[in-house]
């Protein structure tokens, strides 16, 4: 549930986080909970016995970020808490084949997984009454419900017998999940199954959501953050073009960092949003490095979410873009499916420091929820998700 993160004037008390960046990191501390979860039936107990051990050494003593981490994953001196930590796999596993799965260990470690559920369920619940109904907000999940409803639809009905399939082989997955993938591969059951396969394995690799510890250097650049809107209540990924810098990061960091920011901003439950728009400004700024577009960085990013992100790109928008700028989508675009070229808008106009937003944006978005600092009208915190 992701209603907090686009609220109008957040707190934000000097010198601490904000109650956006607040709610963020719980959000987050509750998707690691899950993926864990989820973990345990899918790649074996050991993947999460590890990764809870590691988180629990990682935000032990109180961690300010995500101090509910602490609450899921005690460390196993912790005093204070009532949740056991998970006993080890190996010992596990040994006295269930030896018992046929009876044993105290095997019971404890299922009793864990279960205690770990509902605390999730409780956060869960905890977020829902947190968010504020600011109307922008609800206009925004009510059109991601509806889009939503539409993919499903879509799945069930174009592609139904193939859904049946990926339910059946994937059971552990969500099916609004599941279908996205099923829509994306039209239906082609090996399709599918080698994308959700491959996205599996590159979410073993990354995280899920992506781990913090691997964009860190990119975050710094200040090149990607969060921000509101669109008319159509898409929420908003900005991108300015002019503080990526290579010195920080390579472009596989940078990628990253948007897959990152992605995995906050979405989520398969209803009040999550469902797909994003993706502003890129390649307009060049006073004090940014302002290098040349990378294009490794672009057919990365458009690789990497095609492939782990299907259905999720509601709308890219590139401006404002001088001949050169075009020259350099030409060169990414046979990379890009017809579906996606159709969501791309160009906006042309001149690019240089100190030149005017396009007016032909605010036909997508309304003023006041463009930042200042990129000619909009727009105020309070930028969100870069660390």
């Amino acid at each position: 549930m992701m209603s907090e993160y686009f609220l109008h004037n957040p707190e934000n008390p000097s010198g601490g986080e904000s109650r956006l960046a607040a709610y963020a990191h719980k959000r987050a501390s509750v998707r690691h909970l899950l993926a864990l979860v989820r973990r345990d039936s899918i790649f074996g107990n050991e993947t999460l016995y590890d990764a809870a051990h590691d988180l629990t050494e990682e935000f032990d003593g109180g961690s300010p970020k995500i101090p509910v981490l602490q609450d899921i994953f005690p460390s196993e001196t912790s005093s204070t808490s009532n949740v056991a930590p998970l006993p080890a796999p190996a010992a596990a596993a040994g006295e269930a084949a030896a018992t046929g799965g009876d044993s105290p260990s095997a019971h404890a470690l299922a009793e864990a997984v279960k205690s770990r559920r509902q605390t999730a369920h409780n956060l869960e619940e905890e977020l829902k009454r947190e968010t504020v109904q600011d109307p922008e907000v609800v206009f925004a999940i009510e059109k991601a419900r509806i889009r939503r409803a539409n993919m499903l639809k879509q799945a069930r009905t174009e592609f139904g017998s193939c859904l049946t399939t990926i339910r059946a082989n994937f059971p552990d997955m969500e099916e609004v999940d599941l279908a996205r993938f099923v829509v994306k591969g039209k239906g082609n059951v090996k399709d599918v199954t080698e994308r959700l396969t491959k996205t599996i394995e590159w979410r073993r690799k990354v995280g899920d959501p992506v781990n913090k510890d691997m964009v860190e250097k990119a975050a710094v650049s200040k090149a990607v953050f969060m921000h509101k809107h669109t008319k159509d209540g898409l929420p908003i990924m900005v991108v300015r073009g002019a503080y990526y810098d290579r010195k920080l990061a390579p472009a596989e960091e940078y990628v990253l960092y948007v897959c990152f920011l992605m995995d906050a901003m979405l989520g398969s439950g209803d009040d999550d949003y469902e797909q994003i728009a993706v502003l890129v400004d390649i307009r060049g700024y006073e004090g940014a490095p302002n290098q040349v577009v990378d294009v490794s960085f672009l057919k990365g990013l458009i690789g990497c979410v095609s492939a782990h992100y299907p259905q999720r790109l509601g709308m890219l928008c590139v401006f404002p873009c001088p001949m050169v700028a075009k020259g350099v989508f030409s060169m990414v675009k046979p990379f890009i499916d017809k579906r996606t070229q159709d969501k791309i808008r160009i906006l042309s106009g001149p690019s240089s420091v100190g030149s005017p937003v396009p007016s032909q944006l605010f036909d997508l978005l309304d003023k006041k929820n463009l930042h200042v600092m990129m000619d909009g009208e727009g105020d309070g915190p930028i969100e870069y998700g660390l």
